[in-house]
Order: C-alpha cells, then sequence, then structure tokens
C-alpha cells in the first residue's frame, strides 16, 4: 500500500454535482474519510461545482485549457507530479477514460476503467468491475509501485432514468442540449461523453458526408440524444474534421451490430457498409440513387436539415 493517500478528483465538462457525489462516495474507502488530502481539478468556468466542492470541503484546482486538450493533459500531469498525488480518480466516459489512459502512460503506470467499487488491502487495491458489455462480473487486484489511475461507473445516470420517463426527460431537456450544441460547434465539433458505447449501442445513428455544416452536425447529435442511441461516421466525415477515427464505421474502422442502424446522409459505400451488421437498417438521403437504398430496409428521401427539424420539434 501506498505511504501517501493524496487523492486527486478529475473532472470533465459532463460532470454534474449528481456525478461528483456519487463518485466521492465510491471511492471513500481510498480518502478514508481524509477530505484535507483530497483535490478536486475543475474548470474555471463550472461555478457550479466550485460551490459545490466548496461546501464539502474539498481543496479545488482550477484550470483554464480546454478540458480535453495537451495543455490539459500536460497541466494535470505537472499536477500530479509536483504534489505527488497516489490516486487519480474519475467518473467513467469516453472522455476522462483517455484522459486517465493519457496520464497513466505518461508515469508508466497501469489503470482500470468503469470500477463498480474498490477497497483498500495490503498489497494493492482490490476492485470489483464488469467486463464484455456488462455480461459478466469480475473481480481484480490492481497493484502498483507507485500510483493508481482509475475510473467508476456511478449510478448518477440510472438516477436520472428512474427519475422520470424518458419522454419527459426528452421534452425538458432538447432546447438545452441544442444550444449547448451549438456553443461548443462555434469553436470545434464534440461529441457528448454520455451517449452510449458505439460497440455495444442498440441503437446507431451514423453520420454520412451529406451532413452540410456544423448547425446539422449538432442536430444529429442532439437526435442521437433524444433517442438514447450511439453516434458513429463514414470515413470523408473524419477527413472533414467534424469527428475523430475513433466514431469511424467500416472496414478501415470499427464493427457495430446495432438492432437499428439510422444512416443520415450515407452513401452507402462499400467499405463503410461492410462495418455494420444491423436487422433494420433505415436510410434518410435526399439523393434517390443512394446506393445505401439498395440494402436499406427502410428509406426516406428528404434533406437532412428537413429530417432533422421534424423528428426534433
Amino acid at each position: 500500500m501506498l505511504e501517501s493517500t493524496k487523492t486527486l478528483v478529475i473532472s470533465s465538462m459532463s460532470d454534474t454535482v449528481v456525478g461528483l457525489e456519487d463518485l466521492i462516495s465510491e471511492i471513500s474507502d481510498i480518502m478514508k474519510d481524509n477530505l484535507e488530502n483530497t483535490y478536486i481539478v475543475i474548470r474555471e468556468d463550472k461555478l457550479d461545482l466550485c460551490k459545490w466542492v466548496e461546501k464539502k470541503g474539498l481543496k479545488v484546482i482550477l484550470v483554464e485549457q480546454p478540458n480535453f486538450s495537451i495543455e490539459y493533459i500536460d497541466t494535470l500531469y505537472e499536477t500530479i507530479k509536483e504534489e505527488d498525488f497516489s490516486y487519480m480518480v474519475a467518473n467513467s466516459n469516453r472522455e476522462n477514460n483517455e484522459i486517465i489512459t493519457r496520464l497513466a502512460t505518461r508515469f508508466d503506470a497501469g489503470v482500470i476503467n468503469d470500477v463498480r467499487s474498490c477497497e483498500i488491502i495490503d498489497h494493492g487495491i482490490h476492485c470489483e468491475k464488469p467486463a464484455f458489455g456488462e455480461g459478466l462480473h469480475c473481480e481484480c487486484v490492481f497493484n502498483a509501485s507507485h500510483k493508481y489511475f482509475i475510473t467508476f461507473k456511478t449510478n448518477s445516470e440510472k438516477k436520472i432514468r428512474e427519475g422520470s420517463s424518458l419522454i419527459k426527460r426528452i421534452k425538458s431537456k432538447k432546447r438545452q442540449i441544442y444550444m449547448e450544441g451549438l456553443s461548443l460547434l462555434s469553436e470545434e465539433p464534440r461529441i457528448p461523453t454520455d451517449l452510449p458505447q458505439l460497440e455495444s449501442a442498440e441503437i446507431v445513428v451514423c453520420i454520412g458526408n451529406g451532413i452540410k455544416d456544423k448547425i446539422e452536425f449538432g442536430l444529429a447529435v442532439e437526435y442521437a440524444k433524444s433517442i438514447d442511441a450511439a453516434i458513429g461516421c463514414t470515413r470523408p466525415i473524419v477527413e472533414r474534421g467534424f469527428m475523430s477515427k475513433e466514431y469511424q464505421i467500416g472496414q478501415s474502422g470499427i464493427l457495430v451490430k446495432p438492432k437499428v442502424y439510422i444512416g443520415l446522409g450515407i452513401s452507402g459505400a462499400t467499405q463503410h457498409i461492410v462495418g455494420c451488421t444491423s436487422p433494420v437498417m433505415i436510410a434518410i438521403n435526399n439523393d434517390q440513387k443512394a446506393r445505401i437504398f439498395d440494402i436499406a430496409d427502410y428509406g426516406l428521401i428528404m434533406s437532412i436539415r428537413d429530417f432533422l427539424d421534424q423528428v426534433l420539434n
């Protein structure tokens, strides 16, 4: 077990007060109720989190850099090294998992993601986590000589779902999501971190080259979020800089097997289609000669903007 018990909690743009409360509860064994040795990294513009952290008696480290950037990783790395933190923890989402992994690599340390619970033992940390898409429950011992990097799967999303029906949640948050999408897209396109994982999602919304601009991209993301779908893309979207390669579906990307596939502006190139197997394929494209209609179970010939405006309203 490590001599130092200083803990650094890394928050992201998608973290809420509820999510952080769940995270603090999950790592109480690591913290040993010693709040003096617990620090939380927060962006300066997340004032609601700052106020909550101060009330909890935790120490705050404010950062100015964008939440996922090389500069942000560099700042965290220097902070961890200078302050000699032993435990680096965060809520499990796509963004945090990548941040934690990059930091662990710099320290030549191991990392474990999606932990449900953990306990400090004599020779390390005993963790419980799901495996194979929640199909299995596994236990493991994480033994590190100098630092631990861990992300936790908390119950905050489950609590939100239990508190209200999906329809009410969509109606109450639709406009908020849309405005957030516009503000983000004014800088660069970004994907919400709370969408389902692409590889295991039951519904996949795939964005093709038929998406004209950032506004349509923001609407497509809002649509995916409203139906609890994962979002993927074709190679041209990656090349245009709208999405990173980790979202690319196809021969040179990842393979998906959703129950429902919805293609927005997809032409139907073989390189993309071979990456998707689904019993229900839905295509929306304003080009009636697009090859995607040859294999789609349902097709709609109309512009992507008109389609998104109608389904979201």
